[in-house]
């Protein structure tokens, strides 16, 4: 039963272990500003500033190091079986974005805003961490442990009391949906294997990555957040992965966020909203078969044909972007241009463009 985003009821109780039967998770945010040090912060001292007697008194100030700003006022809403898939240029906040939505602030220096897990805010969350899963883009494994070890355990944290018939027994359960898992990802042949690392031999890199991806799906947590999951796949395996995904939110309904990079119009075709990015600042939020047009309507021209998702992250390039023949001095071009331009038209022109698909 999903969980309403709204109202005051309480958080469900970990000690009479209702967290189990929260499979449903609406995910909604609203006005996320998240700052942190400058990067260049921790380089104004050095050894001998330290043990300079003039500079003594200063050890005794309060030090305000500079601060700098990763994103600002981001809202949006993903609700069980929907995904949305979040685009920008290295660099443009999409981890840090993810990162504060999975409840992973401690490295941040100020999170501001709202965000809520059903009925949960963010500190009553995390007592029920597992209910929302984020995914890194870095493979990290115990390395002497077989691939069918590593699914077991993960699969065996995990074992809904909810069962069919004939998986009643536990290890029924863990060996099917082990399988299933491994199956669809085209490892299963690699249960014998050591997972390894760049010291010890194991599967081969492409196979790792899909067991990163196995054991996080061994999780079943209502809520997934996928950090480039596609990195070290091939194309025709990073298709089938966001179809996987897909399905997910289908069958069992998920509520499902990702980055990704290189995204080709197999994958952006899966999923139902984009957010889009540019330098930590909202370039476009809405539904997915909406936002090619939202662009090509400030002017810029997409080529029949080209990968849409590169498009959407383009324009904000003057270098690599495409602009109609006429419109050279009417589009935006600074992120805090489209930020503005999106606010401006996005209650309005969104929901007009909405209404006349749906009448189509």
């Amino acid at each position: 039963m999903e969980t309403s985003s709204s109202g005051s009821s309480t958080p469900p109780d970990i000690e009479k272990g209702e967290s189990q039967i929260q499979k449903q998770l609406t995910l909604t945010f609203r006005n996320l500003n998240v700052r942190v040090t400058a990067p260049d912060a921790a380089l104004g001292s050095t050894l001998w500033s330290e043990v300079d007697p003039r500079q003594l008194g200063k050890l005794f100030k309060r030090r305000s190091s500079p601060q700098r700003t990763i994103f600002k006022d981001i809202s949006g809403q993903v609700k069980p079986g929907e995904m949305l898939l979040i685009l920008g240029r290295p660099g443009s906040g999409c981890t840090s974005l993810l990162n504060v939505l999975s409840n992973n602030r401690d490295t941040f220096n100020e999170v501001t805003g709202e965000t809520r897990y059903g009925s949960m805010d963010h500190v009553a969350a995390r007592q029920f961490r597992q209910q929302i899963m984020f995914n890194n883009e870095d493979d990290l494994h115990f390395p002497t442990l077989t691939v069918n070890r590593t699914m077991k355990f993960a699969l065996r944290n995990k074992v809904p009391d909810e069962r069919p018939q004939q998986l009643r027994k536990r290890k029924d359960f863990v060996q099917e949906k082990r399988d299933d898992i491994l199956d669809s990802l085209g490892i299963n042949h690699t249960k014998k294997t050591l997972v390894g690392n760049e010291f010890i031999r194991g599967v081969s890199g492409g196979e790792r990555k899909r067991v990163s991806l196995a054991e996080v799906m061994a999780g079943q947590s209502p809520v997934q957040m996928w950090d480039n999951p596609i990195r070290g796949l091939d194309s025709k395996a990073a298709v089938e992965f966001a179809r996987m995904l897909r399905r997910e939110a289908d069958d069992n309904r998920k509520t499902i966020l990702a980055t990704m990079y290189q995204a080709g119009n197999g994958i952006y075709d899966e999923f139902d909203k984009i957010l889009v990015l540019a330098e930590g600042r909202v370039t476009y939020y809405g539904p997915r078969s909406l936002a090619r047009k939202y662009f090509e309507d400030l002017g810029f021209d997409c080529p029949r044909g080209a990968n849409i998702a590169d498009f959407l992250t383009s324009v904000t390039v003057i270098t690599e972007r495409l602009v109609r023949p006429g419109w050279e001095e009417k589009v935006p071009n600074t992120p805090e241009e489209f930020e503005a331009v999106y606010h401006a038209v996005s209650c309005i022109k969104l929901r007009w463009m909405q209404l006349c698909q749906l009448s189509i």
